[in-house]
């Protein structure tokens, strides 16, 4: 569950971080690269 946990917060912060910019469209690219 840990490493779960690590690509869950990681996720939190690379969106947290796309949003703070505007965007016109849904990211569709994958952070974790899986």
């Amino acid at each position: 569950m840990l490493h779960l946990k690590i690509k869950n917060e990681a996720w939190d912060f690379w969106w947290i971080d796309w949003q703070q910019v505007e965007h016109p469209t849904t990211p569709s690219i994958d952070p974790c690269g899986s």
